[in-house]
């Protein structure tokens, strides 16, 4: 910390004139580690989150201090201050909580390190996030569990906050979500879902069915198997509007049964229908709401066992949003008014051509 007088601060300093070889440029500065922030020093910059500012410092140094968060250093800011396993626990510690947390949507490095910084508790990366990232395609199960697992890594090297993978259907059977789990636990994740839609959609079929009760427990088991951190957490998901509510519960048990260390519920309308699941589960609930306004008490939320809440991908969004406009403006073409981020994405992802394919090869139509 940069107020803590045992503690160090990444430092300037000018440096005196020194001999050297006439094709060198004259060395005029040099980051070097001095003790922490002196008494005497001015306070932080209150600049925007994540900007470096330079204060001026007493004896003719010069310090420059992170202007979102006096108490991180910059060092502090691109090093780990965790293991993965570290990363996991505090995951697990979430869990056995008595609180619900908003995941932040990450989806590169510099994304990780911001949550981090802005004090989140937990991120995710999203499958269809993922997708539009890495592919530049819609979330249809067309990215690749290495292509998904490389950019896994980018993120897993720095980050300082436990990170969910969205890990699709383990992106084959069983066996195949073994090497999911392998190669996301070997890429720094705390968590992964692992969710029971059949996947990739299969020629003549709806794209929101569902493996059965049995293979879904026969992924988690072999999910189970193949972690080597037993603080990796498992977390099953399911699509709880695309059911009736027997069915729902049917599944959450079974998957409970089966060892998950949390329940992951998509497509819950209201309280009442997440009251009534809820009352069927022991283990933790991972809530996606998409921000509907029905799931928005986070009181009541904790209190039906809801510890992780998903709230949606809008940073991710709001950057394809804010990279097209800037790049209009400089083109000279100006700002498009009442541009929705969301249709922007589908446009350049080719969802259309892709439904298109879909109906022509596949006879899918939804």
């Amino acid at each position: 910390s940069l107020n803590d007088p045992v503690g160090w601060q990444l430092s300037r300093i000018n440096l005196p004139s020194l001999p050297r070889h006439p094709a060198m440029p004259a060395p005029t500065q040099r980051w070097h580690r001095i003790a922490a922030r002196p008494p005497d020093s001015p306070p932080f910059s209150n600049t925007a989150p994540g900007v470096l500012v330079e204060c001026p410092a007493p004896r003719g140094q010069h310090t420059q201090h992170l202007g979102c968060n006096p108490s991180t250093t910059k060092s502090d800011t691109i090093m780990h201050n965790a293991s993965h396993h570290e990363l996991r626990n505090a995951f697990h510690a979430l869990l056995a909580g008595s609180s619900c947390h908003h995941t932040a949507s990450v989806f590169d490095p510099l994304s990780a390190r911001m949550a981090a910084d802005l004090g989140f508790e937990v991120g995710i990366l999203g499958g269809s996030v993922a997708s539009l990232q890495v592919l530049g395609a819609p979330d249809i199960t067309l990215i690749t569990l290495s292509e998904f697992a490389e950019q896994v890594t980018r993120i897993g090297r720095v980050a300082r906050l436990p990170v969910i993978a969205d890990a699709d259907h383990g992106y084959g059977n069983a066996l195949n979500t073994m090497r999911t789990v392998v190669e996301l636990e070997r890429a720094g994740v705390a968590a992964l879902t692992l969710e029971d839609t059949a996947l990739p959609v299969r020629y003549n079929c709806n794209p929101s069915d569902l493996i059965s009760i049995e293979e879904g427990m026969g992924k988690l088991r072999a999910a189970l198997r193949a972690r080597q951190d037993p603080s990796l957490a498992i977390i099953a998901r399911t699509h709880a509007g695309m059911q009736p509510l027997a069915d729902v519960v049917a599944r959450v048990r079974a998957y409970e049964d089966a060892g998950a260390d949390a329940i992951c519920l998509v497509g819950v309308k209201d309280g009442e229908l997440l009251h009534a699941i809820a009352e069927n589960v022991c283990v933790p609930l991972m809530l996606v709401t998409y921000g509907n306004p029905a799931l928005s008490d986070d009181h009541l939320l904790a209190e039906l066992g809801v510890r992780i809440v998903v709230d949606g991908h809008a940073p991710y969004f709001a950057a394809i949003k804010a990279t097209y406009e800037r790049l209009r403006e400089q083109r000279g073409l100006g700002v498009k008014e009442h541009l929705d981020a969301t249709r922007l994405a589908a446009h350049y992802a080719g969802a259309e051509t892709y439904v298109d394919w879909a109906r022509d090869y596949m006879n899918v139509s939804e």
